[in-house]
């Protein structure tokens, strides 16, 4: 229709693409007789960058939607067949699979959380917005962990917390 040819049309027929690509992949796993034994995480690693009117065109209504990027994990011998609406990041990952797993990560280091055992998630975003349960975190507090976060990069800080965090009190 009206958004043929359009850059928001060619984005939702590349995501067409994407669902269909995803479907054969499991359909294979399937007919190798793989599902059984796969664990597939599905993680969408940033958003589309569209105008708000490109958006309104595919009803899209509420901006602070298009923040929100699903993850999916689907593990065989686990039947947990349900979803949480807690909000994190790709940070959260590793913890939430790990305790998904059953693996004891208690000992080891992560800056993330385990999506499953919170529930007052929070995500910044690089330019000092965020997602919280409640959006109402202190513009201090934001700005302080966006320069927690650059100093670990930066100034390669991972090797000094892990020490600190393993050291006992």
């Amino acid at each position: 229709g009206n958004i043929e040819g359009t850059m928001i049309g060619h984005y939702l027929r590349s995501m067409h693409y994407i669902d269909s690509a995803i479907g054969e992949f499991l359909q294979k796993l399937s007919e190798y007789n793989l599902a059984s034994n796969s664990i597939i995480a599905i993680y969408g690693d940033h958003r589309a960058r569209f105008e708000e009117n490109d958006l309104r065109l595919i009803g899209v209504t509420d901006m602070n939607e298009i923040r929100k990027i699903p993850l999916i994990i689907n593990i065989p011998i686990r039947k947990l067949g349900h979803k949480i609406d807690t909000i994190g990041g790709l940070i959260n990952f590793a913890p939430t699979i790990s305790n998904i797993l059953g693996i004891d990560i208690s000992d080891k280091f992560f800056m993330g959380r385990d999506l499953l055992s919170c529930s007052d998630g929070l995500v910044i975003f690089r330019d000092g917005s965020y997602i919280s349960k409640d959006n109402s975190l202190d513009g201090t507090y934001v700005q302080k962990q966006l320069m927690i976060s650059d100093l670990l990069l930066e100034k390669d800080l991972i090797p000094i917390l892990k020490k600190t965090s393993n050291e006992k009190p």
